[in-house]
């Protein structure tokens, strides 16, 4: 073969492995780029749920009464009845709730009947006389829970639909002759009624992850908020969720590969031009496995393929993904060697799921009524039928001024209450 015909191949040969192969390999990682970052635009009509957030209805009710409790406990509230010859009588109720129940209304798909029992007494004063004298009462409030958007958040709230005041047995001041339970009755009413603002529940959604849609429904222990996420992987069938505890979250793990896959092309380069990119996420009971390729764009560039496993733990009130093994799977031509455990050491990309728990969790109340706050605690997280489930307690701190009381369910005696 002539000298020259020798050099032409070695050149077309140098071509194919250089400037071509670099050019293929930057090809497919804007494919993939442009599929993880894919806009998947507004909510369809029928759309299928990516997550599942349930509250307990002791949990909703706790929350929602507080506003209803903090009314009637309100120590400025006196009710002024005028009497004969131009004398008033003041009474102050100095009342605290005792019991409460909830149960499903047939008010509206989403409504809640509340009946709450107060006991305490009546605190009188006419000039210079003054006594108090026993007193119970019964609410029953009809709430429904709607949601609302509010920037990049949805918030979930409890608005009274309405109320009624009863009184099983009448009080009465002998010493005044003066029967009270209608004027009462009346005014207690009002002041129940009087501006009652929506009462906040849960906060879904964040700046970082706005949700596309959350639809509100009942069952018989929760209030379920089922959530669109911004995810371009769509779930392969219905969502399964594992409902416990106080609260739960399930979010299909379809949906979680997606938001940590846009999460990782979002952050870009890892490390010596090097950028990761996870293709497969499998979650069964606390061990996950995941499908992991690395990028290298510079030169002729490179991907390698990667299965990693490791466990699920939780630390305090969240969950950590913790990557123990990895085992190479594929490599394009002229790969370059990378530890990816040191990588995924560093939070660059696991750190991505941990953050999508949050977004369809309820968050952290600060200060929804009366300087309480609510605060979250994982107390199972675990993967099962294609979800990844997350269960916990809840509980209600008070202000400085108040007790600190944890967990739910009905509130019984004084001062203290299991919630």
């Amino acid at each position: 073969m002539p000298r020259s015909t020798r050099a032409s191949l070695l050149a077309a040969s140098a071509l194919l492995f250089l400037p071509s192969c670099g050019g293929k390999i930057a090809t497919l990682y804007e494919q993939s780029k442009a599929e993880a970052l894919a806009d998947p635009g507004p909510a369809p009509a029928n759309w299928a749920a990516d997550g599942e957030l349930g509250l307990s209805w002791d949990l909703v009710t706790t929350l929602a009464v507080r506003e209803l409790q903090s009314r009637l406990e309100d120590p400025d509230n006196k009710l002024k009845i005028d009497l004969p010859l131009g004398a008033q009588a003041v009474i102050t109720p100095k009342l605290a709730m005792s019991d409460t129940s909830v149960a499903a209304s047939n008010d509206c798909a989403t409504c809640v009947r509340v009946k709450s029992t107060f006991e305490g007494k009546l605190k009188w004063k006419l000039e210079s006389w003054k006594g108090s004298v026993p007193v119970a009462m019964s609410v029953k409030a009809v709430l429904e829970l709607t949601s609302r958007t509010e920037g990049a958040k949805t918030l979930v709230e409890a608005e009274l639909r309405k109320v009624t005041v009863d009184l099983p047995e009448s009080p009465s001041i002998d010493r005044l002759n003066l029967s009270i339970d209608d004027p009462l009755v009346a005014w207690l009413q009002e002041q129940i009624e009087r501006e009652f603002p929506a009462i906040p529940i849960a906060e879904l959604g964040s700046g970082d992850m706005p949700l596309r849609a959350v639809r509100l429904s009942t069952s018989k222990s929760y209030l379920e908020a089922e959530v669109l996420t911004t995810s371009p992987t769509r779930p392969s069938s219905a969502l399964s969720p594992a409902s416990a505890g106080d609260w739960y979250l399930s979010i299909d793990e379809h949906v979680l590969l997606g938001l940590t896959r846009r999460d990782a092309f979002e952050a870009g380069e890892l490390t010596h031009e090097v950028y990761a990119d996870p293709r497969s996420l499998s979650v069964q009971h606390q061990s996950f496995t995941m499908g992991l390729r690395l990028w290298r764009l510079a030169g002729m560039g490179w991907w390698r393929d990667y299965q990693v496993s490791g466990t699920l733990t939780l630390d305090g009130d969240d969950i950590q993904i913790e990557p123990e093994q990895v085992a190479e799977v594929d490599h394009s031509r002229g790969a370059g060697i990378v530890d990816p455990l040191a990588l995924l050491a560093e939070g660059m990309i696991l750190g991505a799921i941990e953050e999508a728990l949050h977004v369809a969790r309820p968050a952290t109340l600060e200060e929804p009524i009366g300087g309480a706050r609510l605060v979250l605690t994982v107390d199972q997280a675990e993967g099962a039928n294609g979800a990844l489930s997350l269960q916990g307690s809840a509980t209600i701190e008070e202000s400085a001024k108040k007790q600190k009381s944890k967990g739910t369910g009905k509130k019984k005696g004084k001062g203290k209450s299991k919630r």
